[in-house]
């Protein structure tokens, strides 16, 4: 919210020329925009309290139908090729990301091969816990944004370990350490939600201009995080068994 209230998109140039027409279909209801996201929803809870009746599908085909659903339902009857234009363009738009997360993932085999990562990894927990409490909002982040998803792998496991050996509670260390990693999505070299956010809603400013842009949000979130990490035992009572 309080990026979006920076600057507002000019919709008056749009609207006054005679050419404009509205993105979405007049026959587009809100139970047809619904409809795939209830068929989504429908098929992940039966996956998970229908597990011995239903086959598994996996969320690859459960997406699959949703689309399939979204072209059976859609108003305006289009042909096949825009369609695939469609899938084209979104392909063209998440490969980078699937890249990322490609050499992200060789780059973590190849730590577990070497020793590297179990080096890291025991070197950041082998520190006493204060010093866990000040480098926690550099460190995690950082590795967020260098290992991509496998900072969890890496760094995530054995902290808990660590923080369950102390008798913190583990849930909200864990919900902690999930805001702290989060907030690395978006620093560089991976960039993996900050590459997909400005593509999407086409930022033209350098990327730098844009970690500027979110930096007070970021810093709201590393200390709220980082004061259930020191603080477990004063949120506890949002935990429920």
């Amino acid at each position: 919210m309080m990026i979006g209230l920076v600057n507002f998109p000019d919709f008056t140039s749009c609207a006054a020329s005679s050419s404009w027409e509205p993105p979405i279909s007049p026959k587009m209801t809100w139970w047809r925009a619904a409809v795939p996201l209830v068929v989504l929803l429908a098929l992940a809870l039966g996956a998970k309290y229908a597990a011995f009746t239903l086959p598994t599908i996996g969320f690859p085909l459960m997406f699959l139908i949703c689309a399939a659903t979204t072209v059976a339902i859609d108003p305006v009857r289009r042909p096949f090729g825009r369609w695939l234009e469609v899938v084209n363009q979104t392909v063209e738009q998440v490969f980078p990301l699937v890249a990322t997360m490609v050499s992200v993932g060789v780059l973590v085999n190849i730590l577990a091969a070497t020793g590297v990562r179990g080096l890291i990894a025991i070197s950041f927990v082998a520190l006493p816990i204060l010093g866990i409490y000040t480098t926690s909002l550099a460190v995690c982040p950082l590795a967020q944004g260098s290992l991509g998803f496998g900072s969890a792998v890496i760094l995530g496991t054995p902290l808990i370990f660590v923080f369950n050996a102390v008798g913190a509670n583990v849930t909200v260390v864990a919900a902690a350490f999930s805001m702290l990693f989060a907030l690395g999505d978006c620093l560089p070299p991976s960039r993996i939600v900050g590459r997909t956010a400005i593509e999407t809603v086409g930022y033209k400013g350098s990327y730098g201009s844009f970690l500027k842009a979110t930096a007070v949000p970021w810093l709201a979130m590393g200390i709220v995080a980082l004061g259930m990490l020191i603080f477990p035992g004063r949120v506890a009572f949002l935990v429920r068994y």
